[in-house]
């Protein structure tokens, strides 16, 4: 009796083909604390979330918010005023006005000449022709009054911080607002004096304003220490965020407060992720032994395709937290090359089974993308975007496997890379359409 010859795959070998596949798949979608990524701030909602039971609680989100509303509406506090800048700017007044004086006195010269020479004096800034014309007018008396009167002011001015901003516009501000202030608490004896006394104020007046940051970091401690905590109140069926919508930290607070959302190990999670590994590496290891792939000696070929099937399920691991969520579209998450997977088994077994290989580790590592945080599916801004993800991966892995399909010369490959491109960059293309509202710059991404 002849005996039929045996299978390049015997059982055994795609039973390990499989459990191997099987067991690396559960690992990497296996909603255990350590192995999963924590829910954070700017996930997605991928659908409507609402509270499991009722609950009350101290919110640390709410709290800290309020406490840095408290702490950012304490104002600067400033240090002493340099009395020696004052006294600078108070004798840099009076040699102007002294300067002013001499020319007034002069008989030689018509009113416009004396207005001439005062223009021509040197100040911190342009002084008007107002203010000038007032000076001019003033006798001997009347002007050493005003230089008295002058000086007192800008020493009171500056005795107070004055010039608050970060910009010099903002500074120069804040000292007029401080000279109008002062003026009129002060008063003038007429409409010409109060003009010309802001005029020479704002001229000679300079910021002395200098932060005292250990008095003022201790005012706002004072004032973060004040706000009282913030008591959150939720009954049970309360939609704590929307679907699509982006999940902040008051949401994962409140999440996680009412049951929604549970730390540790979830046995229904954890029963679906290893249905759905136990089911690719099933389906992988029967389409191995039943219709026998690859040629004989079928052990190396076999452990080259697992070895690259993993690698590019670690890859998509690995880089899904990074690149997810894609708010602002820069489709780096179809960077991942998990087509290669496709196109490494092409090189060793018949197309047929790169065809399957090929859909199989894009559904999968799509599904890896939804399950690596606490809230399924939160990487994706929509479930548009995960069905996204598996059509582009497929895409690639099927034009990739058909151009490298038993490849005997080096230049199959780089046929492999640009059609896996064209496809990849086709499907993004289609999907791309769908979207609203699209944008132009999208296709630059998709192009890069």
């Amino acid at each position: 009796m002849i005996r039929p010859p045996s299978p390049p795959v015997s059982r055994a070998a795609a039973a390990a083909f499989g459990l191997v596949l099987a067991v690396c798949a559960a690992f990497l979608v296996a909603p255990i604390d350590g192995l999963r990524t924590d829910l954070s701030e700017g996930d997605f909602a991928p659908r409507t979330l609402e509270a499991a039971h009722d609950a009350q609680f101290v919110s640390e989100a709410l709290t800290e918010a309020a406490r840095e509303q408290a702490a950012s509406a304490v104002p600067e506090v400033p240090l002493p005023p340099d009395p020696q800048l004052t006294d600078q700017r108070v004798a840099a007044l009076q040699r102007y006005l002294s300067g002013v004086r001499s020319i007034v006195a002069r008989t030689d010269l018509t009113t416009q000449q004396k207005v001439d020479q005062v223009a021509a004096l040197e100040t911190p800034s342009p002084i008007g022709s107002t203010t000038r014309l007032y000076l001019v007018a003033l006798d001997t008396t009347g002007l050493s009054l005003f230089e008295s009167r002058a000086a007192e002011l800008l020493r009171a001015l500056m005795s107070s911080p004055i010039g608050r901003g970060a910009t010099a516009e903002e500074q120069q501000r804040d000292i007029a607002a401080a000279v109008d202030q002062l003026i009129a608490q002060r008063g003038a004896a007429s409409e010409g004096e109060r003009t010309a006394l802001a005029a020479l104020l704002r001229a000679f007046a300079v910021p002395n304003f200098r932060v005292d940051t250990a008095a003022t970091e201790r005012a706002r401690e004072q004032a973060r220490a004040a706000v009282t905590p913030v008591v959150r109140t939720i009954t049970a069926g309360q939609v704590i965020v929307s679907e699509g919508q982006r999940i902040t930290a008051q949401e994962i607070e409140a999440l996680r407060a009412t049951g929604t959302l549970r730390s540790g190990l979830d046995p229904y999670a954890l029963g679906g992720a290893g249905l759905i590994a136990a089911g690719f590496g099933l389906v992988l290891a029967l389409y191995c032994y039943l219709l026998q792939p690859f040629d004989p000696p079928a052990g190396r070929r076999l452990l080259a395709a697992s070895l690259a099937i993993v690698a590019a399920l670690l890859a998509a691991r690995a880089a899904f937290p990074v690149l997810t969520p894609d708010a602002e579209r820069t489709f780096l998450l179809h960077a991942i090359p998990v087509s290669t997977a496709a196109i490494v088994v092409a090189s060793f077994s018949r197309v047929s089974f790169a065809a399957v290989v090929a859909p199989a580790v894009g559904i999968f590592t799509a599904f890896i993308g939804g399950s690596f945080s606490q809230v399924a599916g939160s990487a994706y801004i929509g479930p548009l975007q995960a069905l996204e993800y598996a059509m582009v991966a497929t895409a690639g892995g099927l034009a990739g496997a058909a151009a490298v399909s038993r490849a005997e010369k080096i230049n199959r490959f780089a046929l492999a890379a640009v059609t896996t491109t064209v496809a990849t960059a086709a499907a993004m293309a289609a999907f791309w359409l769908f979207e609203m509202p699209r944008a132009n710059i999208d296709l630059a991404w998709i192009g890069l």
